[in-house]
Formats: C-alpha cells, structure tokens, sequence
C-alpha cells in the first residue's frame, strides 16, 4: 500500500516526558485535521503497549494502564484512513 500521509505529518523520533514542555508528547504536525486516527505503540519485542484512536498528539510514554514505560526502544503505526506511518521512537528519561 502506497503511504500517502507520510509526507504529511512529522514527528520528533523520541520523547522526554520530564514535564518540562519540550518533547513531552508524541505530536504529528497537522494531525489535527484528521481525526479519524490511530496511534499503536509497540515495544522492541513487538508487543502492543499503547493504542488509541482518534489520538490526540497527547500520549507521553505511558502504556495503557497509565504507567510510565522504561526508557528505551519503541515503534510506532500511526493510521490515517487506513494509510499506515510506521518509525522508531525513543523514550528518554533522566
């Protein structure tokens, strides 16, 4: 399947979520004018660790019980119509 939203949104490949405002959250420029999304997180063995549809750039590397997950190596598939966004994210942590 050809990704046609690809190009459309970016996102930074890691997040901080230290509170301090910078790097906090997953966000994808412009999602916003899609609403019909999905975001799936997986770790590094492929296990789900998050999902939500109609993600709103507000997911701060938690799973999906609300605790914090390890630093470390993630991948993300973020759907829009159907159209699949797959990349590396990092959490950091202090």
């Amino acid at each position: 399947m050809e990704e046609k939203y690809s190009e459309l949104f970016y996102a930074h490949n890691a997040i901080t979520p230290n509170g301090d405002g910078v790097n906090d959250f997953l966000a994808f420029e412009g999602l916003e004018s899609y609403p019909k999304n999905r975001l799936n997180i997986f770790n590094k063995w492929g296990v789900k660790v998050y999902s939500k549809f109609n993600y709103k750039n507000n997911w701060s590397g938690k799973d999906m019980q609300g605790n914090d997950l390890p630093a470390g190596e993630y991948y993300y598939v973020l759907e829009v119509e159907g159209d699949p966004i797959k990349s590396i994210l990092f959490i950091v942590r202090e």
